[in-house]
């Protein structure tokens, strides 16, 4: 017996959310999992098929000599809002101040937030 929004529950959530009782499960051993490109530092990403996934070998995930995320080709970034958010420290040194990257009037400004 569980708690669902503060009532019990009889039975496994997911069940009392309308969730499949017997969901698939994989990776235990009833089947493979293929990795294509699989190289260190490659971002994994879903090719559709049940049982492969492929490294990006033009996105990557670095941690030397400083974590970053390298790319070899043009990188884009979208979002309900379209803004692009750099985390830093301000003139003042105080860390963890956000900024948003944004073009206006053909100028690149970056404004804290």
């Amino acid at each position: 017996m569980g708690r669902l929004g503060g009532r019990r529950t009889l039975g496994p959530i997911k069940s009392q959310l309308g969730g499949d009782n017997s969901p698939p499960t994989g990776g235990g051993g009833e089947g493979d999992l293929t990795i294509n490109n699989n190289i260190d530092g490659n971002i994994l990403k879903s090719d559709g098929k049940a049982d492969e996934i492929s490294g990006l070998g033009s996105l990557r995930y670095e941690t030397s000599p400083a974590t970053h995320i390298n790319s070899t080709t043009d990188l884009y970034v979208s979002g309900s809002g379209n803004n692009l958010f750099i985390q830093g420290a301000d003139e003042d040194g105080n860390m963890n101040v956000m900024y948003r990257i944004e073009i206006s009037g053909g100028i690149l400004k970056a404004i804290k937030t």
